[in-house]
């Protein structure tokens, strides 16, 4: 179910299938409805977030521009 997924982080790209296996036993999914916060500035988080369906951006302005995040982005 993941296993493409995993494949889109580069530092996931030389894993053994039995590794990938194991990672995505692990995975979770969430489903986040249009403009709701995945994330809070400052909060912390020990998680891995792969963005397997959709689009998100930042809410914070950088050179007067949102910072975009497309199918497979990673953070």
């Amino acid at each position: 179910r993941y296993g493409q997924l995993i494949n889109t982080v580069p530092f996931f790209a030389t894993l053994r299938d039995s590794a990938v296996v194991e990672l995505c036993q692990q995975m979770n999914s969430h489903t986040v409805p249009p403009g709701a916060a995945i994330m809070t500035k400052g909060e912390w988080h020990d998680e891995l977030l792969i963005l397997s369906k959709g689009h998100a951006r930042t809410d914070i302005l950088v050179d007067d521009e949102y910072h975009h995040f497309d199918l497979g982005s990673f953070w």
